[in-house]
C-alpha cells in the first residue's frame, strides 16, 4: 500500500489532493525491495493541472506471515537417566498463503527430572522446512514457547537366572547362582 507524503511548494496556501500508487515488488518472498511510485495529483483549493509531481522510488518490505499450530504433543518415553524430552509431534499448520504447504518439526526442552514421573513440562520449539507448491519455510513465522507435558515411565528390564547343576539326591531342590 502506497502512503503519500505531504505536498509543500504550492502557491499562496493552495491545497490538492494526492494519491499514489506503487509498482510491483521485484519479489513476493521475504526482502526489502525498492518500488518505483507514481502520483495522482487533484484538485483541491488549488487546481491540479497548474501543477506537475514527478513519480518517486520508495523502499518496502515484504514481512513474514505468522501461521497458526495446533497443539503439539510429547510421546512417553522409557527412563534412560537423561531430562531429554520425548519425541515431539507438532500439531497441524494453519494460515499458509494459497494451496503453498511447509514442513514443521519440533522438539521440546528438557524435562525438570530423570527419573520416572507423572508429567513433566517441555517448551516447544518449531523448526519449519520449505514444501511445495512455492511454500518457503522463510516466508512464514511461528511462534515458539507453547508448552506441553510428557511422562517418563519405568524402563523395562530383564533378567537371567542360572541354577547350579547337582549330583541326584532323590531330592527336588535347586541351587540359584
Amino acid at each position: 500500500t502506497c502512503t503519500p507524503g505531504s505536498l509543500s511548494g504550492t502557491v499562496g496556501g493552495e491545497t490538492l489532493g494526492v494519491s499514489c500508487v506503487g509498482a510491483a515488488y521485484s519479489s513476493a518472498n521475504v526482502g526489502s525491495y525498492t518500488s518505483t511510485i507514481t502520483y495522482t495529483l487533484t484538485n483541491g483549493t488549488g487546481v491540479a493541472s497548474d501543477y506537475s509531481l514527478a513519480s518517486g522510488s520508495a523502499t518496502g518490505a515484504v514481512t513474514a506471515k505468522a501461521l497458526s499450530i495446533g497443539a503439539p504433543s510429547l510421546a512417553s518415553k522409557a527412563y534412560d537417566g537423561t531430562t531429554t524430552a520425548g519425541t515431539c509431534t507438532p500439531g497441524t499448520l494453519s494460515g499458509l498463503v494459497g494451496s503453498q504447504t511447509l514442513g514443521v518439526s519440533c522438539a521440546g526442552s528438557a524435562y525438570s527430572s530423570a527419573n520416572v514421573g507423572s508429567s513433566y513440562a517441555s517448551t516447544i520449539t518449531y523448526t519449519l522446512v520449505n514444501g511445495g507448491n512455492g511454500g518457503l519455510a522463510t516466508n512464514y513465522s511461528l511462534v515458539n514457547g507453547s508448552v506441553s507435558n510428557g511422562t517418563i515411565t519405568a524402563r523395562s528390564i530383564t533378567i537371567t537366572a542360572t541354577n547350579a547343576d547337582k549330583v541326584a539326591d532323590s531330592s527336588t531342590s535347586s541351587s540359584a547362582i
